[in-house]
């Protein structure tokens, strides 16, 4: 068991490094889940609430990846197996993940508020390439932005 620590103000909570993945020259690899919810990996949860942020994050998808970015979280309504509850910046590989194909008008894809809003079909977004996220978060207006 790996003890939580502080990096930067973000505190890791990982039930074992080597389940999680590693990292490799900066950048957090992590394990492929066979598919399954939340089967592999730990979360990243900051010490405190905000209200109002912004927060961007490069990624790199691997095929079939399913991910995400999830925030106005709270650690108490979900202590079970799955996913915590919150808003999320979706992180999907939209060609080759079946959750891509469920959901309304695209909103289980890639850049999209998970399961409430879709990104636009035509976003920017280069799959084998490092990508972008930013999230917005102004008193009750919230953006994702995808490489912009």
């Amino acid at each position: 068991m790996v003890k939580p620590r502080k990096v930067g103000g973000v505190q890791e909570l990982m039930p074992s490094l080597r389940k999680v993945g590693s990292w490799e020259n900066g950048i957090l690899k992590v394990l492929k889940s066979g598919g399954a919810e939340s089967a592999n990996g730990g979360d990243i949860v900051t010490e405190q609430e905000y209200k109002n942020f912004i927060l961007k994050v490069d990624f790199k998808i691997t095929e079939g990846a399913n991910s995400g970015i999830k925030y106005f979280v709270n650690p108490g309504m979900n202590r079970g197996a799955g996913s915590a509850i919150g808003c999320e910046f979706q992180i999907l590989d939209d060609d080759k993940h079946p959750d891509a194909k469920l959901g309304v008008k695209g909103n289980r894809q890639l850049g999209s508020l998970y399961d409430l809003i879709p990104a636009p079909a035509n976003k920017p977004f280069n799959k084998k390439d490092f990508n972008t996220a930013m999230i917005i978060v102004r008193d009750n207006h919230v953006e994702h932005w995808l490489n912009g």
